[in-house]
């Protein structure tokens, strides 16, 4: 390596071959999610720090429905909160922290992997207060609230600089958006 005080080299010995499960934590089984794993391909994010600690939208399998957790690190396990994200079969959902509210934006999961259109399935914006005190997420009153009336392969949330959230999936082979006004719902 150079850099403008010189160069340096440096030797390391070498280490023995690690194995996949010797890296990272193992969750919780997603037995019973439904066609596809909970997190697939798809870009939605499922993870957030707050509060000293990672937090997940995970598939709690005895409920058969998505939680919010929390990992131990000490114990490296995950643990179940009781927050149910979303009660309907077959949803996923994409999270967002943004330092005072937890966003999640669920959608039932369009298994064919297409673009078109089966109404009758809102997606849902929640938002959620922390508690720090219990170190749980409660929704706030008046979520959820609907995003569009559609399946979708995926759907994807963000905030801007002017504080209005955006979400976004593909319907009916276009691209399609919509955005808050004024407040969050």
């Amino acid at each position: 390596a150079t850099n403008s005080a010189g160069s340096a080299t440096a030797v390391s010995a070498a280490t023995g071959r690690i194995e996949a499960a010797q890296i990272g934590f193992i969750g919780p089984s997603f037995v019973g999610v439904g066609d596809s794993g909970p997190t697939g391909s798809k870009p939605q994010s499922k993870l957030w720090w707050n509060d000293g600690f990672w937090w997940a939208s995970m598939w709690a399998t005895a409920s058969g429905s998505y939680h919010i957790f929390r990992l131990e690190l000490f114990t490296q396990m995950w643990v179940d909160t009781g927050t149910e994200i979303d009660g309907r079969p077959g949803t996923r959902a994409d999270a967002l922290w943004d330092g005072t509210h937890l966003y999640l934006a669920s959608h039932v999961f369009a298994t064919c992997g297409c673009s078109t259109p089966q109404f009758g399935n809102p997606s849902r914006l929640y938002r959620y207060s922390y508690d720090a005190v219990a170190n749980r997420y409660i929704v706030d009153t008046g979520f959820p609230v609907a995003i569009n009336d559609t399946r979708s392969e995926t759907l994807v949330i963000d905030k801007d600089s002017t504080g209005a959230l955006w979400a976004t999936w593909a319907q009916d082979n276009r691209v399609y958006m919509n955005r808050t006004l004024g407040d969050d719902r």
